[in-house]
């Protein structure tokens, strides 16, 4: 599908252009969140290779051990990883006709539903003390809410006429990193827990999204469309610059997840022209491109680097 052209429809998540869309997939996915400091431990990503809906699954970063958490008719995006690796938090649609935060234990079991809301809540990021934030359209735009890892103690934290999306926690469980189009295009902006102290990150005349921090909590990855595709670019994480992009070649890049030793970056690629996302990693300073997953006909998207 061709990268949208309004504002608004750029940052779109993919769970929302699911519902919208009656199941296609489009190049904009959901963000990746924090990755915590540790040894590198498994990749959570979801997947169509079930041949129904999306599923969760996980992989080891080699590309061995491909194992499937989810067999769900309903489709689970944007799978996150709690700070300890014992909890994933996802979006699940459609109960209500539209998509809610869900988590799980890692292994597939004690799914509970999180919210329950008559609009959309989609982009789930877990902080390190077990806090989730995530984006809900319901009120005609996306904004940013807070809860407790439970589904309790829901707050709002952004407002703004804008959209604002894919939030993401700094290691430290801090700062929140997310994207909007309060400028008219998608930028990176960062703010701590509670709304404040918004500073802007990227300004470019084309989208920045999907905010990923490192483990240090010193550079922020992110997807950025300059001319006809997507590809992965860092950036320090505490002032405005451009970026350094690191994924190159043809097709659609996006998600980007950091490794938990803060030495390569994963993200999912459209390449070849055809039908299909793959799941790749490169080093952190760009180089020594890698294939985690990926089939020719099948989306393998949005990665989450966990710690052991």
């Amino acid at each position: 599908m061709s990268f949208p052209n309004p504002p608004r429809a750029r940052l779109l998540s993919v769970c929302t252009l699911l519902a919208l869309a009656g199941g296609v997939i489009a190049a904009t996915a959901m963000p990746a969140s924090a990755v915590f400091p540790g040894k590198n431990g498994r990749i959570v990503f979801s997947s169509d290779r079930g041949g129904r809906e999306y599923d969760l699954y996980t992989v080891f970063p080699n590309g061995r051990k491909v194992h499937r958490l989810t067999n769900d008719p309903a489709s689970q995006l944007g799978p996150v990883w709690s700070a300890s690796g014992g909890r994933i938090a996802y979006a699940q649609c459609c109960t209500n006709g539209n998509f809610d935060i869900w988590a799980m234990n890692a292994n597939g079991s004690g799914e509970r539903r999180l919210t329950r809301s008559r609009g959309q809540d989609v982009d789930p990021a877990f902080s390190k003390s077990g806090k989730i934030a995530y984006a809900a359209e319901h009120g005609g735009n996306y904004e940013i809410y807070v809860m407790n890892g439970d589904g309790s103690h829901r707050r709002r934290v952004t407002h703004s006429p804008a959209d604002d999306l894919e939030p993401a926690w700094n290691p430290a469980g801090k700062k929140i990193a997310f994207s909007s189009t309060r400028t008219g295009q998608g930028d990176i902006y960062v703010m701590d827990g509670s709304g404040r102290h918004l500073e802007r990150i990227t300004n470019n005349p084309s989208t920045d999204k999907q905010p990923a921090w490192s483990p240090s909590g010193k550079k922020l990855a992110y997807s950025a469309l300059r001319g006809s595709t997507q590809k992965i670019y860092v950036t320090p994480a505490h002032r405005l610059g451009e970026g350094h992009k690191i994924s190159h070649g043809s097709g659609d890049d996006q998600d980007p997840s950091w490794s938990p030793d803060g030495k390569r970056i994963v993200f999912s690629a459209g390449r070849g022209g055809g039908r299909g996302f793959d799941i790749l990693s490169v080093s952190a300073q760009g180089g020594n491109l890698q294939r985690v997953v990926g089939g020719t006909s099948t989306y393998d998207v949005k990665p989450d680097w966990g710690r052991k």
